[in-house]
């Protein structure tokens, strides 16, 4: 009987231990967070949802009651609440970012990208300037997140789903040809007049008002001449009278 209550005390604490073993197990084992990125419809023939990379850098930690601190680095004091707030702060980051990213994961062809296996902390998230989706506006995501609970609490939420504000990418300029076009030349109202012409007999600008080629001069002196000879002949006849 007391060799079967020493075998039975010693079961009693086995299974004891084991539990706590196991418990604290459970406790510690911290989860690991999820951020999944979708992208919106721009509406465009040019904007391709396919193959769009987001790079998450750690920017801050979250406190174990929650709290997000942001890394003194950037110089920003308290974690933004209001969507100015956040513009503001992540400006402030783009700003001062150094190092390299923690993780980078590509959207599929419906526009989603998924980062799992995220540990605690607080994240910009930043897609490729390059790609062809169009303008993404970078992320602030803090992990975890504190939200209200029912009844209990507020709770930690380890999964966050974000959708980036994104707009079209403007078209580049047309290069200009090598020939430029003055303007006033496809206009009818802008053709310039033509100068006047120069008169050839007496080297005056003006508008020509008849012939004034070299035989139509020598037909003048000739006609010229013959009146004259026939006024002098007809005064010569009066004075022999």
């Amino acid at each position: 009987m007391k060799k079967m209550m020493n075998t039975l005390l010693s079961m009693l604490i086995c299974t004891v231990l084991f539990s706590t073993c196991f418990g604290a197990t459970t406790v510690c084992a911290a989860p690991s967070g999820k951020i999944e990125i979708q992208l919106k419809d721009l509406n465009t023939a040019h904007s391709n949802k396919t193959g769009v990379t987001f790079k998450l850098y750690l920017v801050g930690t979250v406190l174990d009651s929650g709290e997000p601190v942001i890394d003194p680095v950037y110089g920003i004091t308290e974690y933004p609440v209001t969507a100015d707030e956040t513009e503001q702060a992540v400006k402030k980051i783009k700003a001062a970012l150094t190092g390299s990213a923690q993780a980078s994961a590509a959207t599929d062809a419906s526009g989603k990208a998924v980062l799992s296996g995220v540990a605690d902390g607080i994240y910009y998230i930043a897609a490729d300037e390059s790609n062809g989706y169009g303008i993404v506006e970078p992320l602030l995501v803090q992990i975890p997140y504190s939200v209200e609970g029912t009844g209990e609490g507020n709770h930690l939420v380890w999964e966050v789903s974000a959708e980036p504000k994104a707009s079209e990418r403007p078209p580049k300029p047309e290069k200009p040809s090598g020939h430029k076009k003055h303007p006033s030349s496809d206009h009818p109202d802008n053709v310039p007049a033509s100068s006047p012409e120069a008169d050839t007999t007496t080297g005056i600008n003006g508008p020509r008002t008849g012939d004034n080629s070299p035989l139509a001069g020598y037909a003048i002196m000739i006609v010229s001449a013959s009146l004259l000879i026939i006024w002098l002949t007809g005064r010569m006849k009066k004075l022999r009278e």
